[in-house]
């Protein structure tokens, strides 16, 4: 396995999304894994402006460099338009020579199939889906060339989510951010 990404809204980033990636790349062992936040598309809207989107992945992907972690922007600025799942994987197959493995969460499965009427991500794309402990096991009858993963989850970050971060932002609580980026989110009064 060559290259990992990790797309994502990641609106923001927290210590769950960290953990799942350090655990993937333990488990793998990646030549590079691309951090690749969606970008603008009609059925999502970000809770902050893009120049902050920027700035919070910037310090998401500084803090997993260690692993090999980079930002690839392309999607979220809009110099590539096409973020779809084939779009990512056409767009980084130029640039690196081959399909890189893309993480999923379990909780794709179901939709795959309306996102991707030919089937071609179900069945060709390199896969890693990402099981929450605890979860009912999905169905992976329908995929091909795929792994599993089900990465062990500190129990105060297990059931963490974007939502929930923003939910307690507006509180002004902190917890399940990583310092730096919950410093930024603070100096900056974002989700409020």
């Amino acid at each position: 396995m060559k290259t990992l990404i990790y797309g994502g809204a990641f609106d923001p980033p927290h210590l769950a999304h960290e953990h799942i990636v350090r655990s993937i790349a333990e488990q793998y062992q990646p030549e590079r894994i691309l951090i690749i936040p969606s970008g603008q598309r009609s059925d999502k809207s970000y809770k902050v402006a893009l120049e902050h989107r920027v700035q919070i992945l910037s310090i998401f992907a500084e803090d997993l460099a260690d692993i090999g972690a980079e930002l690839v922007d392309d999607f979220m600025v809009g110099r590539v338009t096409d973020g779809t799942t084939l779009g990512v994987d056409r767009v980084m197959q130029e640039r690196y020579g081959h399909s890189p493995t893309q993480v999923f969460g379990t909780d794709v499965i179901p939709n795959m199939k309306l996102w991707d009427p030919s089937g071609r991500v179900e069945r060709e794309i390199p896969k890693i889906f990402v099981c929450r402990s605890g979860a009912p096991t999905p169905d992976f009858s329908r995929v091909d060339n795929h792994h599993i993963i089900t990465p062990e989850l500190p129990s105060d970050i297990r059931a963490l989510s974007s939502t929930e971060i923003r939910e307690n932002v507006k509180k002004n609580v902190f917890h399940g951010l990583a310092p730096r980026i919950a410093e930024y989110i603070q100096k900056n009064r974002l989700y409020r």
